[in-house]
């Protein structure tokens, strides 16, 4: 399986590459569908809510310019609670640097002006989002933008080919005891992702991959059979 490592990128020139950023998906925007609801606007059909998420304004709403598999070496965990997935826990990782810690993430390459879209929507915020990048010089660097929000710490992985690279989590270090099984249809979501990043990822390594990240929390019954189906319905669309 070859991918981008961020272990191996370098740092920041003080080039944001014509306004462009990689984001770094790890959690349910590892799947394509979903993600370009945060871009285009609109319903993700595997939500059980109805909920629709307001998109990009008009003029910022291209698809991104180019998609790759990254590793992370922050610590996935669950944690808080998230009614429109029919409740459970979502995605975080640690904002602590890990490098023994290997998250699957697909990068999608955005506007700078999206990558602040995205996550104005994630934590709700009314207002526009501004995320000074040339505040972050080091893989590890981080920076909180907006009031309080789930994922209001953005996190610096490096760059590729002269764009950085980023993504966002909690600003706490940890799940610090909040911990929370996701929804089956959370996990699914993820799983699809996986299924179209990783092409050589195996059911058996999909789910011990999850069932890491869930560490001592309960893991669901029927995992083992969800990333069975789902990577197999993914593969053969």
């Amino acid at each position: 399986m070859k991918f981008k490592d961020a272990r191996s990128t370098e740092t920041l020139t003080g080039d944001v590459a014509d306004g462009m950023v990689w984001y770094a998906a790890y959690g349910s925007n590892l799947c394509r569908e979903r993600f370009l609801t945060y871009i285009r606007g609109g319903r993700y059909a595997g939500k059980p809510s109805d909920e629709r998420e307001p998109g990009c304004p008009d003029g910022h709403r291209d698809p991104p310019q180019g998609e790759a598999p990254i590793l992370i070496p922050h610590r996935l965990y669950f944690a808080g609670d998230a009614p429109g997935w029919g409740g459970g826990g979502v995605a975080f990782v640690d904002t602590a640097r890990d490098d023994a810690a290997r998250t699957y993430g697909r990068m999608f390459r955005v506007t700078r002006r999206q990558f602040e879209e995205v996550l104005r929507q994630e934590n709700d915020y009314a207002e526009r989002v501004t995320v000074t990048l040339e505040r972050l010089t080091a893989p590890g660097d981080r920076l909180d933008v907006g009031p309080d929000g789930r994922y209001r710490r953005v996190l610096y992985l490096g760059q590729r080919d002269g764009v950085p690279v980023v993504t966002f989590t909690a600003s706490l270090s940890g799940p610090s005891g909040s911990t929370a099984v996701p929804s089956l249809a959370y996990l699914r979501t993820i799983v699809r992702g996986l299924a179209e990043t990783y092409a050589d990822l195996t059911a058996d390594e999909a789910t011990a991959y999850l069932a890491h990240a869930l560490g001592p929390l309960r893991v669901p019954d029927q995992l083992a059979t969800l990333v069975s189906q789902t990577l197999g319905v993914t593969r053969h669309r």
